[in-house]
């Protein structure tokens, strides 16, 4: 019948304009987890870099921040280090 008919019609219409929803929703998630990643320290240990921080955890940002016989750890991807400074060049 043409109720049917309008019926089935107006349920495609529905679920394809769900699809379409839940598809950009997912598009935006994962751009989002993405600029997230790119941010993550995680994602800078990833890259090559390492955090150094004093023995008390605080983060060097600078040279001048440490001092000789200081004791450091290095954060890489995988483990860390235990360091000693031996000299500082600014």
């Amino acid at each position: 019948t043409a109720a049917s008919t309008m019926l089935e019609v107006l349920d495609k219409r529905r679920q394809t304009a769900m699809d379409q929803k839940i598809k950009l929703r997912a598009q935006s998630l994962n751009v989002g987890m993405a600029k997230l990643d790119a941010l993550s320290p995680l994602g800078v240990l990833n890259r090559g870099y390492s955090i150094t921080q004093n023995e008390d955890g605080s983060i060097l940002r600078d040279a001048s921040m440490a001092k000789p016989g200081a004791k450091l750890i290095i954060r890489l991807q995988r483990g860390k280090l235990n360091a000693e400074v031996l000299s500082v060049v600014e």
